[in-house]
């Protein structure tokens, strides 16, 4: 158990880490979806993505997208150009999929096929290439197919990743498990991409404005709240530039509770760092558990 606030930090990133087993349970499960559909339809390509590609899923994992890319030659005119063919292509998949696990719950959720697993559950998205890079999937909304780049997205996480000396990735792993304790309306998604766009910046001659770099989780924390709070009073863009917003799920009110949840707990960080800075790791400790919850590990 930890006696400073560095110890408490690296064992919390531990503990929200997933397990190696869950990550293989993924990849096998990842392989038994490919293998289904591929008995049936004809795929260019599955691939996961979101979260797990990367690197910012957390323990326990909730659903883990998978990317399963049709063969235009075969499935454009059934599924793309076909006026209902965003439905035809999701209910496709769910017979294909509920044929292969009969006994797990499946359900179309647009965009997406859920299968929900024991262990975690699997979004499987119908997708095509786009010429111009990219590709397509079917709109939440329903109706025809919308542009996206998840290969962009982990491109992107990854060089924010290294900007920040490598503070980003596990950072936004420790604010996930901060939304799931406290209001738990913010998608995955959106926090990560508001976090990359909230990420203080520092001028540093003669380059301009760079990410911010930190020497501790807890100073890196208590900068990204306040301004992470900020930020979710906007809109968030997609940074692949394809999607436009991607924030059209939260509702005034739950945008402003989780800016207030948010602005609370950046008030609660700057105690921390006083009782942190006066050699308190007892008391700062405390103070972080009480930001982050239970997953936060309490002084030894």
């Amino acid at each position: 158990m930890p006696r400073t606030v560095s110890a408490a930090f690296d064992e919390f990133a531990l503990r929200i880490e997933p397990t190696a087993d869950q990550k293989e349970d993924a990849k096998t499960k990842h392989g038994g979806v490919r293998d289904c559909l591929d008995g049936s339809l004809w795929l260019d390509r599955t691939f996961l993505t979101g979260s797990y590609a990367r690197s910012t899923m957390i323990r326990p994992p909730n659903d883990i997208d998978l990317f399963a890319v049709l063969d235009a030659a075969h499935h454009a005119e059934e599924f793309f150009r076909a006026p209902d063919g965003v439905e035809k292509a999701l209910q496709r998949f769910h017979t294909v999929l509920k044929g292969c696990y009969p006994y797990t719950p499946v359900r179309k959720d647009h965009p997406a096929v859920n299968l929900d697993f024991s262990t975690f559950g699997f979004d499987v998205v119908p997708a095509f290439l786009r010429q111009s890079g990219g590709y397509l999937i079917p709109s939440r909304f329903g109706t025809g197919w919308i542009p996206t780049d998840p290969t962009k997205h982990a491109e992107l996480t990854t060089a924010k990743n290294s900007a920040t000396g490598g503070y980003f990735v596990p950072l936004v792993k420790m604010f996930k498990s901060w939304n799931r304790a406290h209001y738990d309306k913010l998608t995955g998604f959106h926090l990560e991409v508001a976090m990359s766009t909230a990420w203080p910046t520092s001028t540093t001659y003669p380059y301009g404005q760079r990410p911010a770099t930190f020497t501790a989780f807890s100073r890196a924390a208590a900068a990204v709240l306040p301004a992470l709070a900020t930020q979710i009073g906007y809109r968030t863009q997609d940074p692949a530039g394809l999607s436009g917003t991607i924030d059209d799920y939260l509702s005034w009110d739950d945008r402003q509770r989780t800016r207030e949840r948010l602005n609370g707990a950046a008030s609660a960080a700057q105690i921390a760092l006083r009782h942190e800075d006066r050699g308190d790791h007892y008391s700062a400790i405390a103070k972080w558990r009480d930001i982050f919850g239970d997953p936060f590990p309490a002084y030894s």
